[in-house]
């Protein structure tokens, strides 16, 4: 059975979980792109204001143009909007309408509704979808080796299958698994633990890769390997309670044996 060497450490998962977004991804290009449609369709609902408030409760960056209303320029790495569930995001959204519009409870969440769902039919992966180093490699490599892996992501099943399959064959993946299938998101350990249910690998024989410390925190909260790869200095630092390792890169993943 093929091993994994990291760091000149060798670990022995039965199966390999990989966050996506920050990850295989590019978290910037995604996420921003996704905050700018949002955006978009809020607008029609919105003051510059109240737009700008939004953003900010998102965790979204922007300057002010010159009518008042923001352009996006980037997103905070554990904000709302790359962190939260579409559905989290949701409700946030439509607490915020509520509040900022005066609105019923039902009115402001059929309005974020609207916003997402349209949001989410203009989204082009073909303009956001963009590979990290060593994505889709390090899919191909488990593959050769028998080594299985699948992706646990807080985006929804949809865009992770379409974007995932822009780059390799999605029949290869043993599993995706999204907030809407489990009661909690990350850190939480649900994920994972749907995981166990069904490949029948008990959580301390996996080993959990990701960008950001919710992946590694879910991980050492069920006895798994966790191996955080993060974007930031930020980032590196919040999840040094939680690692088993820290990386920069997947190409770092090695397989051996």
């Amino acid at each position: 059975m093929a091993k994994i060497l990291i760091e000149g450490e060798i670990y022995s998962p039965a199966l390999i979980v990989f966050d996506k977004d920050g990850l295989l991804f590019d978290s910037k290009s995604f996420w921003a792109e996704l905050a700018r449609l949002r955006a978009a369709e809020l607008k029609r609902h919105l003051s510059a204001r109240q737009l700008c408030s939004w953003l900010k409760l998102c965790g979204v960056h922007y300057s002010v143009q010159g009518d008042g209303f923001p352009a996006i320029t980037g997103v905070q790495s554990d904000g709302v909007t790359a962190v939260a569930s579409e559905d989290e995001e949701a409700m946030i959204t439509g607490t915020f309408l509520m509040q900022e519009l005066g609105l019923s409870w039902p009115a402001a969440r059929e309005i974020s509704r609207g916003v997402y769902r349209e949001s989410d039919k203009k989204l082009d992966l073909n303009r956001c979808a963009v590979p990290k180093k060593g994505f889709p490699d390090i899919f191909r490599r488990l593959y050769d080796a028998g080594i299985p892996y699948g992706v646990a992501t807080s985006d929804d099943m949809q865009r992770a299958i379409g974007s995932i399959s822009m780059f390799d064959d999605v029949e290869h993946i043993s599993f995706i698994i999204t907030p809407k299938e489990v009661g909690r998101n990350k850190p939480a350990p649900d994920m994972l633990e749907l995981i166990s249910e069904r490949t029948g690998v008990l959580t301390s024989d996996m080993m959990m890769v990701g960008d950001s410390y919710v992946d590694v925190s879910m991980a050492r909260s069920v006895n798994a390997v966790g191996v955080g790869i993060p974007e930031t200095p930020a980032m590196r630092e919040k999840m040094r309670p939680y690692a088993s390792v820290i990386i920069d890169s997947l190409d770092q993943i090695e397989i051996v044996g």
